[in-house]
């Protein structure tokens, strides 16, 4: 098993995660972890692939192969569906991840999108080096719409945290050439005057399965009121104070 991209679990977390996905022949399962990444499995009849739930991290499948670039008669996999790739040729699609129903009210699920963005701000960090920077603190000002500067050209997309926290200042889009991979992916850029700096400045935090869920779960009367931004802001407030 292999995951391309950042997942905040222990190895392991992640190995007994794995066993149990193995045993129960139930892949998807590993796809719904925490984070955001390409999951890629190798079983005795063939391979199985998934994107993450966010839609964030996609897969292009092109003649029982899979590649994050598409090629001329490449399908993109669909958001939140794995797919089988059997070593005879045959595909076997998998939807994995269902929205859940939005009937949770804020009180509770505000709080869990503060600590799961947390999570994944947390995670980021780790991965660049900068563990020392208090995630709460960085979450917070993410979360309100703040730039914030890292020492590392870090890639993040915006999907669907605006509808989640609010809008966040409009952005220039620019292309950054990801040096490990060799591939071009898109970045939010910082949208106010630069500060001379090289470092990339960045608004939103990259959104995974366990963010979108909790605010999915919201009741659509707590979205409209604005409930939800208001709870999690207060969370993620107190998380800045530790």
């Amino acid at each position: 098993m292999v995951l391309l991209g950042p997942c905040p679990l222990s190895p392991r977390l992640l190995t007994e995660q794995a066993n149990q996905a193995v045993r129960r022949h139930a892949f998807g399962a590993l796809a719904r972890l925490p984070g955001s990444y390409l999951t890629f499995v190798r079983a005795p009849y063939g391979t199985y692939v998934a994107g993450d739930v966010a839609g964030v991290c996609r897969l292009w499948l092109d003649d029982g192969t899979a590649g994050t670039r598409p090629g001329p008669t490449a399908v993109l996999l669909p958001e939140a569906t794995g797919a089988l790739l059997y070593d005879d040729g045959a595909v076997r699609h998998e939807r994995y991840w269902t929205p859940p129903v939005a009937e949770a009210p804020a009180t509770i699920t505000g709080p869990l999108v503060a600590h799961r963005l947390r999570m994944a701000v947390r995670c980021r960090l780790d991965l660049l080096g900068s563990g020392l920077q208090h995630s709460g603190r960085v979450a917070r000002r993410l979360a309100g719409g703040e730039a914030v500067g890292v020492s590392t050209s870090m890639l993040l997309s915006p999907t669907g945290l605006d509808e989640i926290l609010g809008p966040a200042p409009t952005p220039h889009r620019t292309v950054w050439r990801n040096g490990t991979a060799d591939r071009l992916r898109l970045a939010r850029a910082q949208s106010s005057p630069s500060s001379g700096s090289d470092d990339l400045c960045v608004h939103r935090p990259l959104l995974d399965a366990h963010v979108l869920e909790a605010a999915l779960a919201t009741r659509e009367r707590d979205v409209r009121r604005g409930t939800l931004r208001r709870e999690t802001m207060l969370v993620l407030d107190q998380m800045s104070s530790e």
